[in-house]
């Protein structure tokens, strides 16, 4: 589970903090858009426990921050997964663009060894996806690899 401050502003300037827990960001927004909704929900100031709710008509901006990660499994250690592994994530997660997004903040050989893996289909379809995707964010890299950490976590328990 990731933790994660959620920093809430308005129009006039005023902030407030929660941290919360989640598998990963899509989780975490899923969870705040709950929150929200319920006429009864609050968040916790992560100062002074203070309980709060937010009105969504009075948010201007919310912002997630990941204050730690307790992945089991770094990125870079996927060179060092069997084959099969590798065969089981490429068809839990068949999305060329993921893979993509995840080798532009991977070392060399971490890069070469996934791709080595790919079906040649496969691997011709993320290289191309690759070249296209120019200008990824760095939260767009660590969303696609996370996604990836996640199913191999899952694979591999």
């Amino acid at each position: 589970m990731n933790k994660y401050r959620v920093t809430f502003l308005t129009a006039e300037g005023l902030e407030q903090r929660s941290i919360m827990e989640g598998h990963n960001l899509p989780d975490l927004i899923q969870k705040v858009e709950r929150i929200m909704s319920d006429p009864l929900g609050y968040f916790t100031n992560d100062k002074n426990n203070c309980y709060f709710q937010v009105i969504r008509e009075n948010i201007s901006y919310i912002q997630y921050e990941l204050l730690f990660s307790n992945t089991p499994i770094h990125f870079e250690r996927i060179k060092e997964l069997p084959s099969a592994v590798f065969q089981q994530l490429f068809v839990k997660v068949p999305n060329p663009e993921v893979y993509a997004l995840a080798c532009k903040g991977l070392d060399l050989a971490t890069k070469e060894r996934m791709l080595s893996e790919m079906p040649l289909a496969f691997r011709t379809s993320v290289e191309a996806t690759l070249q296209q995707t120019v200008d990824a964010t760095t939260a767009e890299v660590y969303e696609a690899q996370s996604l990836l950490l996640h199913e191999l976590t899952d694979i591999t328990r």
